[in-house]
């Protein structure tokens, strides 16, 4: 069964990719792939979090500005293909 949501969630960010702005490198905030997917925030952070530990998903940080004006930095999410990902 894991599978196949997870499978759910590399589906919907690949269809995404030509629809959605993001951060930079093909990579998506939390938020975005919420919208994509439709999930909520506890399932979409625990399949995000199994596709890391198996090495299918590269957090990467973008830069960006606070209400107050303030510049921080995110994480946003990256998907791997198989030439990317760490054995």
């Amino acid at each position: 069964m894991e599978g196949i949501t997870q499978d759910r969630l590399i589906e919907a960010v690949m269809a995404a990719q030509a629809e959605t702005s993001t951060p930079g490198d093909g990579a998506y905030t939390f938020l975005q792939l919420r919208d994509v997917t439709g999930w909520g925030e506890t399932r979409l952070r625990r399949h995000l979090r199994k596709l890391h530990d198996d090495g299918r998903v590269e957090v990467v940080r973008y830069t960006t500005h606070s209400i107050d004006g303030h510049q921080i930095t995110k994480p946003a999410y990256r998907l791997l293909d198989d030439m990317e990902r760490t054995p």
